[in-house]
């Protein structure tokens, strides 16, 4: 796995951006949203304020519940498999507007 640091001139011109507009945001997802604006990247995230923000500024988004169903519809994860790590998510506390899955799947 690559791990990418914060280093470019836009990527910290980002953060600050993002930093005088909110404070609810984490140094963490400040700086994965800055990365996602100065390169065109997407992001993969549930935190909330994190998505909401994302989406106000076009970043393309997902997260688990998204990774989860590309895994199935790329045949990389059973059905089942997913199922159950989703379900087994939402046991502890996960938190989404589904309740299954299949929900999300064409049949």
């Amino acid at each position: 796995m690559t791990t990418n640091s914060v280093s470019t001139a836009a990527e910290i011109a980002w953060i600050g951006n993002l930093r005088g507009r909110t404070s609810r945001l984490g140094p963490g997802e400040t700086a994965s949203l800055a990365a996602c604006l100065a390169n065109g990247w997407a992001i993969a995230t549930d935190d909330r304020g994190a998505r909401r923000m994302a989406l106000e500024r076009g970043i393309t988004l997902t997260g688990s519940v998204g990774i989860l169903v590309g895994a199935i519809e790329d045949a990389l994860i059973e059905p089942s498999l997913a199922e159950a790590l989703f379900q087994r998510m939402l046991a502890d506390g996960f938190r989404a507007p589904i309740r299954r899955l299949a929900e999300l799947l064409d049949d």
